[in-house]
Order: C-alpha cells, then structure tokens, then sequence
C-alpha cells in the first residue's frame, strides 16, 4: 500500500539520516563523550481558544478531520516546532464530592447508553471483541508483563519480595549531584523494608493515582546517572503511571513514603503521596465505569493538571461544553476523595471511549507525537521508544507490553505477532504492505511504521515515527536530537552498517 500523502512531506527533508535507537531497555551506543546535552527548545503551551480557529470551530466530526489533515502533512520541521503541552484554558472550578454524591450522579439521564454489540470487557472496559482476544492473549504471556489490576490474582510475601529483588541497583557514577558511595546505595536498599514483609502481615491493597507517578526501581528519587548532567538516562526510572490508573498496593517503604505497586503493564515503587488508598469496592466500582473519556494528546493540561496520551477518565456527564470527569483526590489520611472536574469535549483533545480502530487514523496520530523531547522511562512525561508505540495503541484499547524486550509476546499465540528475523528487506516490505502504523521490534528499539514513498525508479523508501537519542548522516557524521521524530528505514543504524529496517526481528500489527 502506497502511503504517499503521509510520508511525501518527510521525505523532503529526511534523505538521508541514519537513526541511532535509544530505548528504555539499551543504554545509548554513544560513548560518555558523546552523550548529547540536549536543548529543550519546547515552545509554549497551546491554549485551547489557540487551537479552535476558524479550521476548528465546527462539529466534532469537522474537528476531527482537521486534525487527521494537519497530522498527514506534518514534516519534520514542522514536527520539531511541536508544542509541549496542550493547555485547555476554559474556566472550571473543582466541584468535591463524596463517595455517596458521586454514586448519586453516576448515571443521570444526560449519559448517552452504548451498545455493546460484538464488544467484550477487556481491562474493566468494552473494547472490539477481536481486541479483547488479542489483549487476552498477550495477558496470558508471563513474559509479556502485562497484568489485570482486576484479575483478582493473588499474592504472597515470597512472591512480592522475588520482584523487588528483580531489581539490581545500577552501578552508575553519581546518585543525586553526588559521586554514588556503596554507604548510601545500602541505605536506598534497606528503605525497601523487606524485613518487614511476611505472611503474617502481608495484605494487599488498592489505590487509585491521584497524579501522574514516576515508577522506580528503588524507593528513591534521586537519579542514579553516569554523568551529573540534567539530560543524562535516570537508571532507576523505569516507568510512568498515569492519574486515574488503578495499583495493588503490595509494600510500603520504611520511610513510609513509597508504595511498591503492580500496575497493568508494570511493577516498582511510586511516591506515596501520589496513591489514594480506597476499598476494593470503590477501586472496581472506578475502574469499570461504562462511560469514560481517553485523552488523545501527548500532554493535554486541564485545570493545571497534566494529562498525558491514552489516560482514561470516566465522566458523570457529558453536556454541549464539555465533561463532568471524575479526578481521584487524596486525604491528608491517604484516603481516597472523587472530585467531580469539567473538562473540554473538544474531539481533537478526547475521545469518547477508545478510538475505533483505523489504520489510517492510528499512523496519522503517530506523526502528531513527533517533535518533543525523548523521555527514558517516561522521564517528564516523554516517551521512550516503546511507550510511544504502546500509548499510542493504547488509545484504541490494544494493550502492549511496556518494553521492548517484552514486546515479541504481544497477541502470544496468536496472527498478529509475525517474526521476520532472517527475512530479506524486501520480504518485509511486502509483508507492511497494506499495514501502516505496525509497530517494528528490533534489539532494545521499537518503531511506529509510517508507510512508503515510491520514488520514479520504482524504489520503496518505507518512514517509520520513533523516539530516538541521535542518528548518523550520510557522511557518518553523529546528530545528538533526544526526540520523537519521521525517519527513513532504509538507512544505515550503526558502524555495522546494517538499516534499521534488516535488524527488525518481529512486526506487530492489528488489522
């Protein structure tokens, strides 16, 4: 399939890079001398009254359309003027309510009904039936990571205690803005408590995120890097939770201020201070709801609040203005509070339950998260490698595993994971034929396939969306961009002088 009108813009400016992957899973192949020290050049934020010009000011559906024009034609200078964050400015006051006002207001007569006629329940929400048989089989995978909060599964003291010690301190060169000292890594260490953890005493817990929550191999948040720069990889970063998410709660620090949590795709500790205890009652009551939104930016900021791509919040109401969403609160107890917030109802910024799944639709939205900042582990709210691929999915309700090297067990036993090591690249190519947005695993890398661009000789020349530290030019000359960006595939990765597109060993695709 010829995805000429996605590509034809990039392909203008990006003739020949070569792409330096850097993933959450590999440090950089750059030497510490070579380690950029990146210039955030983020512009300011979008306010909402900015985006609804005269190109936005019509039906939802006109929105939408907009938007799927404006991300086809995306070039990547155009991408790296993207903005950081998508601030909605429409005044909203935070309306507290308690748990019986919130059940009071559950379902007012406002509340459109769905049909959930060949939908199935996957994660606590109605997707696709054919999604929810991939999504089953990929939980199914021990190795792919993935976890159902709501699965009931149980645990023990034993169990828990193998998976704070799958974690293995990093020896790198500085802890915080000190040289790292084997006193203070001990100290980190022994704030995991695990003296403390037994049968006896073990239960688990819910909570519900009250903010975004950065997940971390130990319960620190002093950064464990190699060089004392700002931009330098935190090695004990590992993930992002998002606000409204759902956590067992299995440990507590002996500080007191971290939980070690499992999440859906996830497990490690997260401050405290960001988890709103509540009843298993209020947790599956929250995360079931029927009706919720899914925000469709890689940063929407709503009543000072950070939003980031694919964060589901259910709504009590949904009016000609916008929402009434239900935001998780915490107690100065730790207890959880629901609030009710509004938030906008613009199609370009939320989706009303997962995006019906399009081909089209998916890898036009992949070139709208081109242009900001690479974030390993999630760090500010950024994407690496394969939580840009996964959140991006993730707003269709596809779930893949977090890492790449997880990411071979997506759709485990099923037609939709497809191992292409040994093939030729043109064998790959006819294989992407007719599925751009496929998602392309290479060793510690994955990519977002954009389609091709079939030059006059008849040459394929396949662009792909990845978040990536640095690539080559023709001339071998290194280009340090920390960023999500287009790129072409057929270009050399390394000094091995193979492309990226020969080192991809397995495609994933939905169709």
């Amino acid at each position: 399939m010829r995805r000429t009108r996605l590509s034809t813009g990039l392909a203008l400016v990006m003739a020949a890079l070569v792409i330096m992957s850097g993933c959450k899973e590999t440090v950089p192949e750059t030497s510490s001398e070579e380690e950029a020290v990146v210039s955030e050049t983020a512009a300011a934020d979008v306010s909402a009254e900015e985006s609804s010009s005269s190109e936005s000011a019509g039906s939802a559906e006109e929105n939408e359309t907009e938007f799927e024009t404006d991300a086809s034609e995306k070039t990547e200078t155009e991408s790296a003027e993207n903005t950081e964050s998508v601030e909605i400015t429409e005044s909203a006051q935070t309306v507290e309510s308690t748990s019986e006002e919130t059940e009071a207001s559950e379902e007012p007569d406002t509340l459109p009904m769905k049909s959930h006629e060949g939908e199935a329940v996957s994660f606590g929400h109605y997707v696709d039936e054919r999604i929810a048989e991939v999504n089953s089989r990929t939980l199914s995978a021990p190795e792919s990571g993935l976890f159902d909060v709501l699965s009931g599964a149980a645990f023990t003291a034993e169990k828990i205690r193998s998976m704070m010690e799958s974690y293995v301190f990093p020896e790198t060169a500085y802890l915080g803005d000190e040289v790292r000292t084997e006193e203070r890594t001990a100290e980190i260490a022994a704030n995991r408590n695990l003296e403390a953890l037994t049968e006896e005493s073990f239960a688990v817990r819910y909570a519900l995120l009250s903010d975004n929550a950065d997940v971390r191999g130990f319960p620190t948040m002093l950064r464990a890097v190699n060089t004392p720069e700002p931009e330098a990889f935190d090695l004990l970063q590992e993930s992002m939770f998002s606000i409204g998410e759902g956590v067992l709660v299995l440990h507590e620090s002996a500080d007191g201020a971290f939980l070690f949590v499992q999440g859906n795709n996830y497990f490690g500790w997260i401050q405290a201070e960001k988890a709103a205890l509540c009843t298993a009652e209020e947790f599956t009551d929250y995360l079931t709801r029927e009706h919720f939104l899914v925000v469709l930016r890689q940063r929407l900021i709503q009543n000072d609040q950070a939003f980031r791509l694919a964060t589901v919040l259910p709504y009590t109401k949904k009016t000609e203005e916008g929402y009434q969403v239900l935001l998780p609160g915490r107690r100065e107890d730790g207890s959880l509070e629901l609030r009710e917030v509004p938030f906008t109802g613009k199609s370009e910024f939320v989706s009303d339950g997962f995006l019906p799944y399009d081909v089209e639709d998916l890898t036009n939205r992949s070139y709208t998260l081109t242009g900001f900042p690479y974030g390993w582990g999630d760090t500010d709210m950024n994407f690496d490698c394969s939580s840009l691929a996964g959140r991006l999915y993730q707003c269709y309700g596809i779930r893949f595993p977090r890492n790449t090297s997880a990411m071979k067990y997506y759709d485990f036993g099923g037609s939709f994971s497809v191992p292409v090591e040994g093939m030729t690249e043109e064998e790959k190519l006819d294989l992407l034929s007719g599925h751009p947005g496929a998602v392309l695993v290479m060793p510690g890398h994955a990519m977002i396939y954009g389609g091709v661009v079939v030059g006059e000789d008849g040459t394929r020349n396949p662009y792909a969306v990845q978040a990536v530290t640095a690539y080559y030019d023709s001339d071998h000359v290194l280009h340090e961009v920390y960023a999500s960006l287009g790129s072409e595939l057929n270009i050399l990765h390394g000094s091995d002088g193979q492309t990226f597109l020969s080192k991809v060993h397995t495609i994933l695709f939905y169709q």
